[in-house]
């Protein structure tokens, strides 16, 4: 596994791995609550 970025970045979130350089989550983001780490839901119009 390559620990260091490649900038080609593909995270897998329900495996928690990025795609291109095969870090974890936690090591990308840090080891936070993963709130910072999940991608943000599409806004919406309907309100």
């Amino acid at each position: 596994m390559n620990d260091e970025c490649l900038g080609l970045c593909d995270i897998d979130w329900e495996a928690g791995v990025c795609q291109g350089c095969g870090r974890a989550t936690d090591e990308i983001f840090g080891s936070g609550s993963g709130a910072e780490a999940e991608p943000a839901p599409a806004a919406s119009d309907d309100e």
